[in-house]
């Protein structure tokens, strides 16, 4: 009786044997271990918001069309024009308004200029280098 229980208990299963389980090449990222470092809980930081690329360059754009005033800032404007007309003849004086008509002048040149490049830019070419303009 006793070695009857002895058998019953080394009785074969009639399940398949194990084999190891492989991994196949669809699935080779999902058998590499993960490691310590990057634990499964969330964050708890939240996300800076950010804007999709352009959004904000285009809003200023538009907050600079608006307005009529000078882009440059005078006083740095007003040093350089010194400065060059001081190498022409020394002992110059401007009228202010002499100055503000140079610099608006410029700047209108400067704005048709990039404009243009913007244009040349979107037509054709990938990216502007300076003999284009």
């Amino acid at each position: 009786a006793s070695s009857a229980k002895a058998r019953v208990g080394k009785e074969k299963d009639d399940s398949p044997p194990k084999t190891p389980v492989r991994a196949t090449k669809g699935d080779a990222g999902d058998a590499t271990p993960k490691s310590p470092k990057s634990p499964k809980t969330p964050s708890t930081k939240k996300k800076k918001h950010r804007f999709l690329p352009g959004t904000v360059a285009l809003r200023e754009i538009r907050k600079l069309q608006k307005t009529s005033n000078c882009l440059i800032q005078k006083a740095p404007f007003q040093r350089m024009v010194r400065e060059s007309m001081a190498l022409q003849k020394a002992d110059m004086k401007f009228k202010v308004s002499a100055l503000e008509a140079i610099q608006h002048a410029t700047e209108a040149y400067m704005t048709t200029l990039f404009e243009a490049g913007v244009i040349l830019q979107l037509h054709g070419r990938k990216t502007l280098i300076a003999r284009d303009l």
